[in-house]
């Protein structure tokens, strides 16, 4: 996004975007339900959708739209009252450039960090569905591994033996791997990823 650690970039109509996203996150990052607030390319809102608290889904009639920009919450996991962020982009997420290929920035926000990933090419140049497949084969990939090394944790005695402690420890696992994923590899396909601490 540009701008340093604060991820306030020094280009006026972006740093615009950037306040009016994280005022209305704040709103909405603690909700149980999810969330999806979907911006024109002159930053007007275009739609407010409400969904369940594992996914929301926008009306396709905004999203054809060129040059939007959409934003969403990921509720806190709450597994046996172990509550930890909702985490990263999912794979579902990445499929927004797959199908909508006008989108221009797609954002996530959980209790500990907002995250984008901004289209930097031309649509044309840019390869969302080549990213969206990429990305979900990864983090399916990461779902044994994970239960490997969760299994070795509380063998080690480092994570108490719960469903709710082996949970989290999994999907932070795969949450930490993906973030390092899409840092490494989204800008082969025109994209730019960043994330910041709320």
């Amino acid at each position: 996004m540009g701008g340093g650690k604060s991820g306030i970039s020094s280009d006026p109509r972006e740093r615009k975007f950037e306040q009016t996203f994280r005022t209305e996150e704040d709103k909405i990052v603690h909700d149980t339900i999810e969330h999806g607030l979907v911006y024109d390319q002159y930053g007007g809102l275009l739609e407010h959708a409400i969904g369940d608290e594992y996914h929301v889904e926008p009306s396709t009639y905004y999203l054809n739209m060129q040059d939007i920009r959409l934003t969403h919450n990921h509720p806190d996991w709450n597994i046996n009252d172990v509550i930890f962020p909702g985490g990263v982009f999912s794979p579902d997420d990445l499929y927004q450039f797959q199908y909508y290929r006008g989108t221009k920035e797609l954002r996530a926000v959980d209790s500990e960090r907002r995250y984008s990933l901004k289209r930097m090419a031309s649509i044309d140049g840019a390869n969302g569905k080549g990213m969206a497949s990429a990305y979900s084969k990864y983090a399916e990939s990461l779902e044994k591994e994970a239960t490997t090394v969760s299994d070795k944790a509380v063998a080690d005695g480092k994570i108490p033996d719960d469903e709710g402690h082996y949970n989290k420890h999994c999907m932070q696992y795969i949450f930490s791997h993906c973030r390092k994923w899409l840092r490494n590899h989204a800008k082969e396909y025109g994209y730019q990823y960043s994330e910041h601490k709320r």
